[in-house]
């Protein structure tokens, strides 16, 4: 909980202490028999469209106010809610230094303090010159008149959903006080959360970033409220959508039941100048410290350790290789959910010796530099930066065809592209580029021109200045 949330707690104490007393019970018992009695799937979407119109009197405000022109610099407030080591939070940070290297004034707001694992990209932000705060961090008195010029005042507060009021207010408190041009959040959490803060703030413009395929496919991710509210924030004409893949956007604009207009694909973007290619040096260091023998080829996984990205597939395929005596080791760079089941299937099918479990790692380009190819097996994906970095450190890739991923490699040239759970052509593929160098060699020199010319960073910042209406 943040200054402002705790203010407007404090507020509704001292104002009726017993009333307050009353809501905590009640909330109690509501969290209670919805565990007890857990509704249906259609029963929390139909409750949620009830419990929406709480964001009815900001929306009314959105669609009265004429769209402005914006500043020629506009201020600019990338939301997200942290700087943990994963995709999306690398693209915004490749984002922002882009465009504050434009003579843009961009801020990163985060909803989450910076703190061990959340700070992975704060120094990288911070050599940049990009500025980064933390939601309701600190308490600004102007928050107290700003409340009071909301639809409803104080009571406008109230009405945002337990669930998220916390977030919500704490990012309103920043919005109010420090107001932007220009809200981008980035991904589902962020965006609703965001979105529904700068509705009520009376944000100018407002844009969602949506990353990968709709949440419904997450279960781990996904919120009931997700659907409904971006439904009703899409009803707001300074509402604007991006997805980082064709297939991403598709899939967002069928599960809201919008026109896949509503989405701008923005591809992501590799910022080459931080991401080089490791010396001899480097690679032979990075061999003996993960204990890899002389002469063995490396299978590259970098990827989170979740359902979705399929590392069991990963290691039936390592296993099939391994079982065939090719000179081959896999190591494999994330951390998640799945790491004991990944344990329990390299200890029960004697991989110990084969397979190298790094945990989460900055050195991705040294991995990619030792490795002999990168391999992804997912089931859905965004644009994976992590096959954009391999091509562009010269790392032939073998992927699936998961969502954006088709798009991030020219099949046959750069890598290989085979359907989703396809484990024959998974195999296949590695077998191929392992026993080929001159096929390697090619693909390995072909994958960097592939990403410069389609994968810019200079020009995913363009596109989405022009999503702005700005063309600088």
């Amino acid at each position: 909980m943040g200054a402002y949330t705790h203010w407007f707690y404090e507020n509704r104490r001292k104002k009726s202490p017993i009333l307050s007393y009353v809501r905590k019970i009640r909330g109690k018992l509501k969290r209670h028999f919805s565990l007890t009695n857990p509704p249906t799937p259609e029963q929390l979407k139909q409750r949620w469209l009830a419990r929406s119109e709480f964001l009815l009197p900001g929306l009314e405000n959105s669609k009265r106010d004429t769209l402005l022109p914006l500043p020629a610099r506009p201020k600019v407030l990338h939301l997200i809610g942290s700087l943990q080591s994963g995709g999306a939070e690398r693209q915004l940070c490749n984002c922002v230094i882009g465009m504050h290297k434009r003579g843009y004034e961009v801020t990163v707001l985060l909803i989450y303090p910076p703190a061990a694992e959340h700070g992975h990209y704060v120094e990288l932000l911070h050599a940049a010159g990009v500025p980064i705060r933390v939601a309701g961090k600190q308490f600004n008195p102007e928050f107290e008149t700003a409340v009071n010029q909301l639809p409803g005042g104080e009571a406008c507060l109230a009405s945002i959903p337990h669930e998220f009021r916390t977030f919500c207010i704490d990012v309103l408190g920043e919005l109010l006080t420090q107001p932007p041009d220009i809200l981008h959040t980035w991904l589902d959490h962020s965006n609703i959360w965001g979105g529904v803060a700068a509705i009520f703030a009376n944000i100018p413009l407002i844009v969602l970033s949506t990353r990968n395929v709709n949440p419904s496919h997450f279960p781990y991710l996904n919120d009931p409220y997700f659907e409904v509210l971006y439904s009703k924030l899409a009803q707001s004409p300074k509402v604007r959508f991006i997805n980082n893949s064709r297939a991403g956007a598709e899939d967002y604009a069928n599960w809201l039941g919008l026109p896949e207009s509503r989405f701008s694909v923005v591809l992501n973007g590799v910022d080459y100048q931080g991401l080089a290619r490791a010396g001899e040096e480097q690679i032979a260091d990075f061999r003996e410290a993960v204990g890899i023998p002389g002469g063995a080829a490396i299978i590259a996984g970098v990827f989170r350790l979740s359902e979705e990205k399929q590392p069991l597939v990963f290691l039936q395929v390592i296993k099939r290789l391994i079982g065939r005596r090719l000179p081959v080791v896999a190591v494999i760079a994330g951390v998640g959910p799945l790491e004991h089941a990944v344990r329990t299937f390299i200890a029960e099918n004697g991989l110990d010796a084969s397979v190298f479990l790094l945990g989460r790692r900055s050195d991705v380009a040294t991995i990619f530099s030792a490795a002999t190819l990168k391999l992804l097996c997912s089931r859905q994906e965004g644009t994976p930066n992590v096959l954009l970095e391999a091509q562009w450190l010269g790392c032939p890739v073998v992927s699936t065809k998961a969502g954006g991923a088709a798009d991030a490699v020219a099949n046959g040239e750069t890598g290989f592209l085979v359907e989703v759970g396809d484990v024959d052509r998974l195999e296949a593929s590695v077998t191929a580029l392992l026993e080929d160098p001159a096929l390697r060699q090619r693909m390995a020199e072909a994958g960097p021109a592939f990403i410069q010319n389609r994968f810019d960073s200079d020009r995913m910042v363009r596109e989405t200045l022009s999503i702005y209406n700005l063309t600088n």
